[in-house]
């Protein structure tokens, strides 16, 4: 082994370096060039797992930001968006001396993946329209919307919200203040598959009533002919209320849009048809609903963005966009029983009168028959009711949203004692009569019939109606049929008993047990009230 003679001050250097390699290996808490971290690991920093982070940077480059290699480029950008931590965070976790360096290398990594790899899996240039067709629309969606047709592109679009911090630029102000949240926001347009893939993201637009969601659209149709170039005549944008003012638009152009109906003015219910109808859309219209779900996973979008972050929203939607059309699954997969469901609910949507309002409610909406509700306890109450399984309920109610609901319904019903409580009476012996409580309003109840055949094995469940907006329809039931059929066919059967709703013991009700009426109280301060 050699030896050198080192000086004074060269030794006090290598000294230097040795001390500054040591504090940075003891210091460290994150990095992505040495094989420590896990797939959790990533999951939890970037959103996406350690083989995906590794096919992404491999799509990467010519990307190196001083001293720090391309992958703790990429990570630190990814971090930032997944977790919503600061940049004064970010320092510390990846031992990096300044704040403001952080700031730089998360602009180049946002730069380099607009440029090299949002291009791959954004935007109406990075699939075709028979792509969308033949690889991300589902049966329910081709069967239920197009008539079975597979020359149709379906496409969701909806709005969602990016909250921003108050600007000093009273202008900007005004024009990002949303009046119907209450607070300034962006918008982003998205239009997604029917599977859930994200299509392309539009925008951020201004909150203000000038950029609701019909407005966007219609000026997307009408001044923007990439989209009209993209698509073909009798294509279907599925909406939601919001784009009321859109239809004509759309009309116009050629296009088609199917969304759910609108109460009327004074009306309390939808009809038959208008229910049915409805309920047909919103089997399709809940993958763009998820699909904003997805995106606000990664926290810097679901939290309030800084002002210096507002310029590149749209970057930062689309990047994250981009990584779920890359690496995650779709949200909706086709099944081989889909395509019988969809002809079900096609026969269902069909029927013109539900035999159970007609038979309880008269032509104003008011009940005909007034009889006297008991509250019984639901495990004794109606012991011929037939016994279900959960996939029997399933099919009855066309997917699991209602069913899921059905537990949190049936919740709201126990007693302290852990008993399920319910307003029950038997208007025929084939007729169950119910009241539920409203989940959003507490001095709201609904009135619900269930008409059943418990010698009908396969089928016992034959009629269904509710007074709540959507409960006339029969393609499948609103949640408040589903949580009596749930709770009274399923739930009571099982081993494991239902556990009540508790309010937290750190959340006080200053309404509870208070025995004097503070407008008779007196007014000396050591009265009690």
């Amino acid at each position: 082994m050699g030896t050198k003679k080192l000086s004074s001050g060269e030794l006090s250097d290598y000294l230097s370096q040795c001390r500054e390699l040591l504090l940075k290996s003891e210091s460290t808490r994150v990095d992505f060039d040495n094989e420590s971290l896990n797939d959790e690991d990533y999951m939890n920093l970037t959103g996406i797992n350690k083989q995906d982070f590794e096919a992404l940077c491999s799509q990467i480059h010519g990307l190196r930001q001083k001293k720090y290699s391309k992958k703790t480029v990429i990570g630190i950008l990814l971090t930032k968006l997944r977790t919503g931590l600061s940049s004064t965070v970010l320092k510390t976790i990846f031992n990096i001396k300044k704040s403001k360096c952080v700031c730089q290398i998360v602009k180049r990594a946002r730069t380099v993946l607009m440029d090299q790899f949002v291009p791959k899996y954004m935007g109406l240039n990075h699939i075709t329209r028979d792509e969308i067709i033949s690889k991300h629309t589902t049966i329910f969606a081709r069967e239920l919307l197009a008539s079975g047709d597979d020359d149709t592109a379906i496409l969701l679009v909806d709005g969602t919200y990016i909250y921003i911090e108050k600007s000093a630029k009273y202008s900007f102000q005004r024009r990002s203040f949303s009046m119907y949240k209450g607070r300034p926001l962006v918008k982003p347009m998205m239009f997604v598959a029917s599977d859930g893939y994200i299509v392309d993201i539009l925008g951020p637009y201004l909150a203000d009533g000038k950029n609701n969601d019909a407005n966007i659209l219609n000026k997307t149709l009408l001044k923007d002919d990439a989209l009209l170039n993209w698509l073909k005549e009798d294509d279907i944008f599925v909406l939601d209320r919001g784009f009321r003012d859109s239809l004509d638009v759309i009309e116009s152009v050629g296009l088609r849009s199917e969304s759910p109906y609108f109460l009327g003015k004074g009306e309390k219910q939808h009809s038959l048809f208008e229910a049915n109808t409805s309920r047909l859309v919103t089997k399709i219209r809940w993958a763009v609903e998820s699909a904003n779900g997805r995106l606000k996973r990664w926290k810097f979008l679901a939290n309030v963005v800084t002002n210096t972050q507002i310029p590149f929203i749209g970057d930062y939607v689309r990047i994250v966009g981009s990584l779920i059309n890359a690496f995650r699954p779709s949200l909706a997969s086709d099944s081989d029983d889909h395509l019988e469901i969809s002809r079900k609910m096609l026969e269902k949507s069909k029927i013109t009168t539900n035999p159970l309002k007609d038979l309880f409610i008269n032509s104003s909406g008011k009940r005909i028959l007034s009889n006297k509700m008991s509250k019984i306890d639901a495990a004794d109450a109606v012991p011929d009711f037939p016994k279900l399984s959960e996939n029997y309920l399933r099919s009855l109610t066309f997917g699991i949203y209602q069913i899921k609901q059905a537990s949190s319904y049936s919740r709201e019903h126990l007693d302290e004692e852990g008993g399920y409580e319910i307003f029950v009476t038997k208007t025929m012996s084939n007729i169950l009569q119910a009241k539920i409580q409203s989940r959003h309003v507490s001095s709201k109840s609904y009135y619900l019939w269930i008409q059943f055949d418990a010698s009908d094995e396969e089928d016992p469940i034959k009629y269904w109606y509710c007074q709540c907006k959507s409960g006339a329809r029969l393609v499948g039931s609103c949640a408040h049929v589903a949580s009596v059929l749930w709770y009274i066919g399923v739930q009571r059967h099982a081993d494991t008993e239902l556990q009540s709703q508790i309010m937290p013991d750190s959340v006080l009700d200053c309404a509870k047990d208070t025995d004097t009426d503070i407008s008779s109280s007196s007014s000396d301060d050591d009265s009690e009230i």
